[in-house]
């Protein structure tokens, strides 16, 4: 399977970065089970109701960053980095590294171009759906600071460690921060937008992982974060939203709502505004179309190109459209809302509680989303409603998968349906995989006779007329 450059661009550094956030979110786990009482977490000044608001003063035009991301510990060890700062607006002030900027400035026309995308597409997401963020130095910003820890290949990372008082965690920078990738924002001289999206989804980061702190004190040290897949499906949300919320401003695009497919890709071409869909609509196809695959992890030998950035998306897509009525604009944030409160339980416990079904179910009722989805048939209760994968994912690649979403793993060529006929498919699946046969009757016989050996799961059978 391959995409056109810059698409397949976006899903290896989506494949670098989300192997780099499992790592990171591994040690904040192991951090909070170690530290726990006395690790001693920064108020939430943006929450107190007498706060005063004065005009909003100037970022310092230097700024000092720990860049010591592994571990809370009672003395830092450094390195300690001077940054610069690029440009600032009241949402954001942007520092690059001192050493780099010196010899290798980033372009303040990108940065500004980041910036304005969110103001435009991304804040009012990061506040419907996610309930805001946190500000614990009361700058009423978030510090976006470009620098070479982030590591190669890797888009931007969120460490909570910066949630926690020095006094507690001496590498703790006190303040909402972003670590950014400069080529993320170079990229954007080559109209590889990536860096757009990408900010919306670090800043949902910010507001789930200092939420998740606060449920881990609440509850005792009993609930903490959400597991990665969740984490990540939420943040790949909060970067959809916004670029539905842009792409619906071009002539052509969907309205936020509406049933995005092939033709309105084809209306707008590629753009920085449906950027975000497109790279989500790719890793689709290769979180669907790898066999195994799994939603709540990459299996072993799965596709090199599955993530859980595609399932965790494919799936919190779902969950959205599925009940929280997506199809009226904007209408699923409340339930987004409700899985990152601080209050709600994390993993696949709080999803349980929002929708009321237990796993199984909920699966059956995915798999059936899947099946039906751009089939043109009457669809389920709990379908998917602003996306046709069908139509969206036909020729997004430059080498086209065999079949067409969901990719039945009885066809081959450009097949979408197979005759009744006998044959033996056999293979292995992920935990929560999805494995599609479609076959189509030649309206003679009694019917088909089907045999399925699986250790566990689930078989779902949906019937078209």
């Amino acid at each position: 399977l391959e995409l056109p450059a810059d698409l397949m661009r976006a899903v290896e550094v989506a494949k670098a970065t989300e192997a780099f956030h499992a790592e990171l979110r591994a040690r904040e786990r192991r951090m909070l089970r170690d530290l726990g009482a006395s690790l001693q977490l920064l108020e939430d000044r943006a929450e107190i109701p007498t706060r005063s608001a004065p005009l909003l003063a100037s970022a310092p035009d230097k700024k000092s960053f720990d860049t010591n991301t592994s571990t809370c510990s009672a003395t830092s060890t450094g390195p300690v980095v001077t940054g610069i700062k690029i440009v600032e607006d009241d949402r954001f002030a942007v520092y690059q590294d001192s050493t780099v900027h010196a010899t290798d400035p980033v372009s303040t026309q990108n940065v500004q171009m980041m910036l304005d995308y969110y103001r435009d597409y991304g804040e009012s997401i990061i506040t419907d759906y996610f309930d805001g963020i946190s500000d614990v130095n009361e700058d009423d910003r978030v510090d976006i600071f470009i620098t070479p820890i982030v590591e190669e290949g890797v888009a931007a990372f969120v460490w909570s460690g910066d949630f926690f008082d020095k006094s507690s965690c001496a590498q703790s920078n006190e303040a909402e921060i972003v670590y950014f990738a400069k080529s993320q924002i170079d990229d954007l001289d080559d109209d590889k937008f990536q860096a757009l999206p990408t900010l919306v989804h670090e800043v949902k980061h910010v507001s789930s992982l200092y939420k998740s702190i606060r449920r881990y004190y609440a509850s005792g040290g009993l609930d903490d974060y959400h597991p990665d897949w969740i984490e990540e499906g939420g943040a790949e949300i909060a970067g959809e939203m916004s670029s539905r919320k842009a792409w619906a401003t071009l002539s052509g695009g969907p309205a936020v709502g509406d049933m995005a497919n092939r033709q309105h890709k084809l209306n707008t071409g590629i753009t920085k505004e449906n950027y975000g869909i497109l790279m989500r609509w790719a890793r689709t196809i290769y979180y669907m179309y790898s066999q195994p695959n799994g939603v709540v992890v990459t299996p072993t030998g799965a596709h090199a190109s599955h993530s859980i950035y595609g399932s965790g998306w494919h799936f919190h897509r779902w969950l959205g459209d599925a009940y929280g009525n997506a199809s009226t604009a904007y209408a699923d944030a409340a339930f987004f809302e409700s899985q990152n409160d601080s209050l709600s339980t994390s993993g696949v416990a709080g999803i349980l509680d929002l929708t009321g079904k237990n796993w199984t179910q909920l699966m059956e009722e995915y798999a059936a989303a899947v099946m039906y989805n751009g089939t043109g048939a009457p669809q389920p209760t709990r379908a998917f409603t602003t996306h046709d994968f069908v139509s969206g994912l036909t020729e997004l690649l430059t080498s086209q998968p065999e079949g067409s979403y969901p990719y039945p793993v009885n066809l081959s060529g450009s097949a979408t349906t197979c005759a009744f006929s006998s044959g033996t498919y056999s293979g292995s699946i992920g935990a929560s995989g999805i494995r599609v046969h479609d076959f189509t009757s030649n309206g003679t016989g009694v019917g088909m006779e089907v045999a399925v050996t699986m250790t566990g799961g689930r078989v779902v059978v949906v019937r078209l007329n």
